[in-house]
């Protein structure tokens, strides 16, 4: 009877550590296949304006802006302001055709340094950047653009410490003491979207994480590419394991 009621509870949370997906924690993740549609799900799908092309991506295809003509992807209601997601992992491959002197990559900057990843001469060194907020600075330096290469870049922020850090390719830049207000309620890939200083280049596997990714966890997606993102397991399944172990014990316990 033990051995059946175990079974039992085992299949049980088998099945609700499958039916929690795996990518509960992935907002949003975009891999640009001649589309806008946003894979991971969630329904976020982007809105291109003014038209911008394909063309092949780090992996496969990826989307192609031309600053000239002023296109760029509008995800409407994806938003990433701290009060909605006060951990946040965003983020993708970008090349670029134009560096210089700023050039709007991914953000919903109202006007405050809100969370942005962009290309900044404001930065130290200049190169690609993020935003740490108006009080503590603006800009956070990376590493100087390399015209017509696929670079990853991505920002990790958790809110409730402060705790920023800028990934470019394997390079890792920490910031303290960063936290925002609210942006817009929508993000824009090549654009900011109250400054426009429109991208020219290309994007592709672009992610939004509504969770504090580790540093291991990032680069796997660096090496792995789309397949990575989409197997970062959502913390709660971490937990379900935990529970499931601890009935285990228990019942072994009872048994004894």
């Amino acid at each position: 009877m033990h051995q059946l009621t175990l079974l039992r509870l085992l299949l049980v949370i088998h099945m609700a550590i499958i039916g929690m997906s795996a990518e509960a924690s992935l907002k949003a993740f975009y891999t640009f296949e001649d589309s806008f549609s946003d894979i991971s799900g969630n329904g976020y799908v982007g809105k291109p304006v003014n038209d911008p092309g394909f063309t092949v991506g780090y992996e496969g295809r990826a989307i192609d802006l031309v600053a000239a003509d002023s296109q760029y992807v509008s995800f409407d209601n994806l938003d990433i302001n701290p009060g909605v997601m006060p951990r946040i992992t965003f983020g993708g491959w970008f090349r670029a055709d134009l560096s210089s002197p700023i050039r709007g990559v991914l953000s919903h900057d109202s006007g405050f340094f809100d969370r942005t990843i962009d290309i900044d001469s404001r930065g130290n060194p200049s190169g690609w950047s993020a935003f740490r907020g108006n009080s503590n600075g603006g800009v956070v330096g990376g590493a100087p653009v390399v015209i017509g290469a696929w670079t990853f870049v991505a920002v990790r922020h958790d809110q409730a410490n402060g705790q920023l850090t800028l990934f470019v390719n394997d390079e890792v830049i920490s910031a303290t003491g960063v936290t925002f207000g609210s942006g817009w309620t929508s993000l824009a890939l090549g654009r900011n979207p109250s400054f426009d200083m429109p991208f020219d280049g290309g994007a592709d596997n672009v992610f939004v994480f509504d969770d504090y990714l580790s540093n291991d966890q990032i680069n796997g997606i660096r090496l792995g590419g789309a397949s990575a993102i989409l197997s970062i397991p959502e913390p709660s399944t971490y937990a379900m394991l935990l529970v499931a172990i601890g009935l285990m014990c228990c019942f072994a316990r009872r048994r004894a």
